[in-house]
């Protein structure tokens, strides 16, 4: 298929989830169909989303979208259409594509909602993308990758900002007997497999820290699809939990905890990061700082556009992939 610029349009793909409890237990038997998940453990996460009271995930998307539609009207003067996908829950990703095909676009310059696009983490994401174009027909849109930022100036600033925000009650004592701790989601720690990711975090995190003045920053990652499976492989550790527990045993009295590899508000933050990192840092007579995630942060929104702008330019077909 032939694209134009006046047929091209920005798809941002992330996880999805629902914001009404009543549809968190058809969210949850959808997500782990399939999967070795024992019937209790799908009432444990019913649980945790009652207590946050369901998840602001897509609303927090529907706002990047928004201002990312702002930041390019406001730098072409035209606007470019944008649509938002979601993996887990609605608008799901068939259904997008779908829409995208009847609306003529024959370009769709994908944002993929997550800072780390090794394969370890990326490429389940990218392969629903794939799937859901191809059942969409001939005439569905090309999808093509902006380039990564993980290591972006403009990421690793917004991350800076949110967490000097969050930080600034403290004193130089105070900054320097803090652990902090930087969070991201985890995925099987294979032999290999999880190298590269494990780079790409720590780069964000370096590059985050030297700004800030962090000398030994601490990792924690949170598993976002847990199995109840004895053959499925460990996943990247410590968590969130355990790396409070080492920071509170060392003496820390203030933990920061950061979400870097959570761009929006979901379940892994509000419960995993606000309510059982918040009882681990009391645990340890601790108290807990969580920075806000980028979300529709001013230089994350910027740094998107910018990527979008850098797909637009390019010879279709260009980057079907994102490596």
């Amino acid at each position: 298929m032939r694209s134009t610029l006046e047929d091209t349009a920005v798809l941002l793909v992330g996880s999805g989830a629902p914001g009404r409890l009543g549809d968190v237990r058809p969210f949850l038997e959808n997500r782990y169909r399939g999967a070795n998940v024992h019937p209790d453990r799908l009432d444990e996460e019913y649980a945790r989303y009652q207590t946050i009271g369901g998840s602001p995930y897509n609303s927090s998307v529907r706002l990047q979208a928004k201002a990312l539609e702002q930041e390019l009207v406001g730098r072409n003067a035209d606007q470019t259409p944008i649509y938002v996908g979601m993996r887990d829950w609605t608008p799901y990703l068939p259904q997008v594509f779908g829409m995208l095909t009847a609306d003529g676009v024959g370009r769709a310059v994908t944002v993929m909602l997550d800072p780390f696009d090794d394969v370890a983490a990326a490429q389940p994401g990218r392969n629903l993308v794939e799937v859901a174009a191809r059942h969409a027909g001939l005439s569905a849109p090309v999808v093509e990758y902006i380039r990564g930022w993980h290591d972006a100036p403009e990421f690793v600033h917004a991350l800076v900002e949110r967490i000097s925000v969050e930080t600034i009650s403290l004193n130089e004592q105070q900054r320097s007997e803090a652990a902090w701790i930087f969070v991201s989601r985890s995925v099987a720690a294979l032999p290999g497999t999880a190298t590269g990711y494990v780079r790409q975090v720590e780069t964000t995190v370096r590059a985050v820290a030297c700004e800030l003045g962090i000398d030994k920053p601490m990792f924690a990652y949170i598993d976002s699809n847990p199995s109840d499976d004895p053959r499925s492989p460990a996943q990247l550790g410590p968590s969130v939990e355990a790396a409070i527990a080492d920071a509170t045993t060392a003496g820390a009295k203030t933990v920061v905890v950061t979400p870097v590899g959570f761009i929006n508000d979901h379940i892994e933050v509000l419960y995993g990061i606000d309510i059982e990192g918040a009882q681990a840092a009391a645990r340890g007579n601790a108290r807990l700082l969580r920075p806000k995630t980028v979300g529709d942060h001013p230089r994350f929104i910027a740094l998107i556009a910018d990527r979008i702008a850098e797909a637009r330019k390019l010879p279709l077909g260009s980057r079907t992939d994102a490596a």
